[in-house]
């Protein structure tokens, strides 16, 4: 890395992929405590309980970060007309 000053589109390219990036790791903690739930071994919760939030782990983690990108462009195409 340099120590020369980043641009206000490079600052955004980093603040965008983190959170990114957060989504995605989010999401597979929601996963992880999922699976976990549903075998057993995170508490006396209802397996049903623990599928919903596998489910919901694994659509965030594929489509999130897709659905961020594509808000993102949405704004820039909106604030440039």
């Amino acid at each position: 890395m340099t120590n020369e000053p980043q641009t206000g589109g490079e600052k955004l390219a980093i603040q965008r992929f983190a959170l990114m990036n957060a989504a995605r790791i989010g999401s597979l903690l929601v996963l992880l405590a999922g699976i976990a739930i549903a075998v057993g071994s995170l508490g006396d919760y209802p397996k049903w309980l623990g599928i919903v939030m596998s489910v919901a782990g694994f659509i965030g983690f594929y489509f999130a970060p897709s659905m961020l990108a594509r808000r993102w462009k949405a704004q820039e195409r909106d604030q440039g007309q």
